[in-house]
């Protein structure tokens, strides 16, 4: 795939995709979640909350190597043409305390519905540092994307 388009494809589903699968490693076994995330603009890292003391939240502490999937399917036949599926690989930080204003506030603006839980004293802010983007069209078309290479 070209990789102008790639990238925009990616900026798309990224903008318009509020929820990711998060997956972590613990007690000898990968363990998946779902999250609500927001990518900053520069696509370098992406934001997600996590309560402290569950299992995600002590798998990230344990092991921050990490993989999202983001993906636009629509659960339709069009989906082997249309659907993307983005996987992306990382490195998670969790801050120990509430995080910068300005994380949560581009949190909170992506999900106004979750002002309760990211005001709760146990929200913790996580933040994936994107190694790479591993961009999937049409169920085989992979296109790897590297935002420390791509454009910004």
């Amino acid at each position: 795939m070209e990789l102008p388009l790639a990238w925009t494809q990616l900026r798309r589903v990224c903008a318009e995709q509020r929820f990711a699968v998060l997956a972590t490693q613990g007690l000898g076994h990968p363990y998946t979640s779902l999250v609500a995330f927001v990518a900053l603009p520069d696509l370098r890292q992406i934001l997600f909350p996590t309560r402290a003391g569950t299992r995600k939240f002590d798998n990230l502490k344990a092991n921050p190597h990490v993989s999202l999937l983001i993906d636009n399917r629509s659960n339709s036949i069009a989906d082997y043409r249309d659907a993307i599926a983005i996987t992306v690989i990382g490195s998670a930080s969790v801050a120990t305390s509430h995080p910068a204003p300005d994380s949560r506030a581009r949190l909170l603006d992506r999900h106004p519905s979750l002002e309760v839980f990211l005001s709760d004293v146990d929200c913790r802010f996580a933040t994936v540092d994107v190694s790479e983007y591993r961009l999937v069209t049409r169920f085989e078309e992979v296109t790897i994307l590297k935002p420390t290479t791509g454009p910004a």
